[in-house]
C-alpha cells in the first residue's frame, strides 16, 4: 500500500492576516519539503458569517494563488500546488485549521522554526532599496482591531510617542518617521523595504518586517511573543516605555 496522503487546512478569508500569513508560509515550506502527492491541500474560502466578514475586513480572495500574491509571497518554484489543492466553497475555523496542521510533523517543525527563527517563506521585495525611514503602526483604542487587547495602546500612550518622535525630527533630518497603512499591503511592503527599523503592535506588520529582515521593536502584554521576539534577535515589551526608549537607542545609532 501507498504513502497515507495528509491533509493540510487553510482558511482563505478566516483569521487574522498575520495568522493567515504564518499558517501560509508554514504550508508551503511543508508541501515543497514533503515526497510529491503526499499532502493535500484543502482551502476553505468562506468565513463563518457576515458578521465575521465585517469584522475581519475580508478581504474576499478567491483561490490561494491570490492570497499568495497578495501577501507578496514568492510563488513556489515547482507546481507542487497544481495537482495538490482542493478549493471549497465552505467555511473552516482558522484555529481548528491550526490545530490539525500541527499534526503534520513536519508542518510543525518549520512552525517552530518560524517562531524560533523568524524563518518565513521568502517575501517579493526590493531588497536593496536605500533604507530611509523608521516605519511604525501602533494600535490603539481609534484603531481597535477586533479583541486584541493584548496589543491595543492608550491615546495617552500614542501622544508620548508622537511627543517623541516630534522632538527627533526636530533634532535631527536624518530621521523620517512614517506610519504604515492599515490595509494598503503593497505600500507597507515598499516602506519596509526602505526602513531601517520598524516599531509597531503585535500583529501582521511585525510578522512582515521580520520576514523582511526588519529590525522589529514590538509591543504585547503576551509572554510568548515577547520570548518570541527577543530569542529571534528582535525587541519586545509589555512595557510601552520600554519599547520607546529601545526605539531611542536605535534611532541614535543612525545619527
Amino acid at each position: 500500500m501507498g504513502e497515507k496522503i495528509q491533509e493540510l487546512i487553510f482558511s482563505i478569508n478566516h483569521g487574522g492576516l498575520g495568522d493567515r500569513f504564518c499558517m501560509l508560509s508554514n504550508i508551503l515550506h511543508t508541501m515543497q519539503h514533503s515526497p510529491a502527492g503526499s499532502v493535500k491541500l484543502k482551502a476553505y474560502l468562506y468565513p463563518q458569517d457576515e458578521a465575521d466578514k465585517k469584522l475581519r475586513n475580508n478581504l474576499k480572495f478567491n483561490n490561494l494563488f491570490e492570497v499568495i500574491d497578495f501577501l507578496h509571497l514568492e510563488r513556489p518554484n515547482n507546481p507542487f500546488l497544481e495537482d495538490s489543492v482542493e478549493l471549497l466553497n465552505e467555511h473552516s475555523d482558522h484555529f481548528e485549521g491550526f490545530m490539525k496542521n500541527v499534526e503534520n510533523e513536519m508542518y510543525r517543525s518549520f512552525n517552530d522554526t518560524l517562531l524560533r527563527d523568524a524563518k518565513y517563506w521568502p517575501v517579493r521585495y526590493e531588497k536593496f532599496a536605500k533604507k530611509k525611514y523608521i516605519t511604525y503602526l501602533l494600535y490603539h483604542t481609534e484603531k481597535l482591531h477586533f479583541g486584541q487587547s493584548h496589543k491595543i495602546l492608550t491615546n495617552e500612550q500614542i501622544d508620548v510617542f508622537k511627543n517623541i518622535i516630534s522632538n527627533m525630527t526636530e533634532l535631527s533630518d536624518k530621521l523620517e518617521f512614517v506610519e504604515l497603512e492599515d490595509y494598503n499591503y503593497e505600500k507597507n511592503i515598499e516602506l519596509l523595504s526602505k526602513s531601517y527599523f520598524h516599531i509597531g503592535s503585535e500583529g501582521m506588520w511585525t510578522h512582515l518586517s521580520r520576514a523582511m529582515n526588519v529590525y522589529t521593536i514590538a509591543y504585547s502584554l503576551l509572554d510568548e511573543f515577547i520570548g518570541e521576539f527577543n530569542q529571534q534577535g528582535h525587541f519586545c515589551s509589555k512595557e510601552f516605555l520600554e519599547c520607546l526608549e529601545k526605539m531611542k537607542e536605535k534611532s541614535r545609532e543612525l545619527l
